[in-house]
């Protein structure tokens, strides 16, 4: 009969190979744990870096569709002639041009004055060209005669939407003209940003 001592000397060898596979296979599982935890951490910072980036790139779009629609602004701003040196003949102009396009009596005399600094109450920075405003005020002073109420507000509104100028209405007189129609006097504001110091002496 095969003694204990007989039967641990047989398995020793194959008891050995189990140990030494337990080792290599619990050496195995923590190089794959560390392995796993470096990967996570190579992850997270590559996520956190695609979220700097992407927050970058959306900061960045901003930046331009901002710039963009700041630049169309100006661009229509100057279109208009409020900023930049103002294009006083055109003002007159299509002043006529709306005028007659209404087929309104031949009766339209104007009047425009020289340039004159339009007052701050405050000398706070432009906010678009970061200096104090040297903003210019040009009044236009319209008269008409031998027309009607109906006649008159069909011209005004014509201004408003068809008038390549930045103005505003400051006064009417209005007065009967005998069986004619209406005697009217208007004063018109129409105001100017020139972009450098030197505009300031620009008009007349």
């Amino acid at each position: 009969m095969t003694s204990y001592r007989d039967i641990l000397k047989a398995a020793r060898t194959p008891l050995t190979m189990l140990v030494a596979t337990l080792l290599a296979a619990g050496g195995a599982l923590v190089w794959l744990s560390h392995a796993h935890g470096v990967a996570l951490g190579r992850y997270a910072l590559a996520q956190g870096t695609l979220q700097g980036v992407q927050s970058e790139l959306q900061t960045l779009t901003f930046d331009l569709d901002s710039l963009e629609t700041q630049l169309t602004s100006f661009k229509e701003l100057s279109r208009i002639g409020l900023i930049g040196d103002p294009d006083r003949e055109a003002w007159i102009e299509g002043l006529k041009a709306i005028y007659e396009s209404l087929g309104l009596p031949a009766t339209l005399r104007y009047s425009l004055a020289a340039p004159k600094a339009l007052a701050a109450p405050s000398p706070a920075p432009d906010p678009v060209l970061g200096t104090e405003s040297n903003a210019l005020k040009h009044e236009l002073l319209v008269e008409l005669s031998g027309i009607h109420e109906e006649e008159l507000l069909a011209f005004l509104r014509a201004l408003k939407t068809q008038w390549q100028a930045p103005f505003r209405v400051e006064a009417c007189d209005i007065n009967r003209d005998n069986d004619a129609g209406l005697l009217i006097k208007c004063t018109l504001s129409l105001f100017s940003l020139p972009l450098t110091a030197q505009g300031q002496q620009a008009g007349g």
